[in-house]
């Protein structure tokens, strides 16, 4: 029960976490991208927290974040951003949920850490790519 626990907060951070990112951008149907993105960062959260293979969890991140992110890359031809957020998505929550296992954490400490480093990520990337607009425009 604690990996469905786990998959479906992973996912659901996950999920936030790339909503939280294309806030700020452009759709012609803003609400529909938001959604589609959010489905498809949780179905990678929760499959990568609830697997269960001998392989080492980043590897597990690596390769579910990679197999399902492929399909919304190919549909929407945005092929390097999307890939790129999916994989690195998966391998670090299944680096932290392999790590953290392996020290032997409680499962709420497990939550809690992950929620944190995901909210830092969150953080620095908003904070770059603020700067890299504010930066450009004041160029212009």
């Amino acid at each position: 029960m604690a990996n469905i626990t786990g998959g479906l907060i992973s996912g659901l951070i996950f999920g936030a976490v790339t909503v939280g990112l294309m806030l700020p951008m452009q759709f012609p149907d803003k609400t529909t991208a938001l959604l589609a993105a959010f489905i498809s960062r949780f179905g990678i959260g929760l499959v990568v927290g609830c697997v269960q293979l001998s392989w080492p969890g980043w590897l597990i991140g690596l390769a579910f974040g990679l197999l399902l992110s492929l399909p919304d890359a190919l549909i929407t031809k945005a092929y390097a951003p999307i890939i790129i957020v999916g994989t690195v998505g998966g391998l670090v929550i299944g680096g932290i949920n392999n790590g953290m296992g392996l020290l032997g954490l409680d499962v709420r400490l497990q939550f809690i850490v992950t929620g944190l480093v995901l909210l830092v990520a969150i953080t620095i990337d908003s904070l770059s790519r603020r700067s890299a607009t504010s930066g450009s425009a004041a160029r212009v």
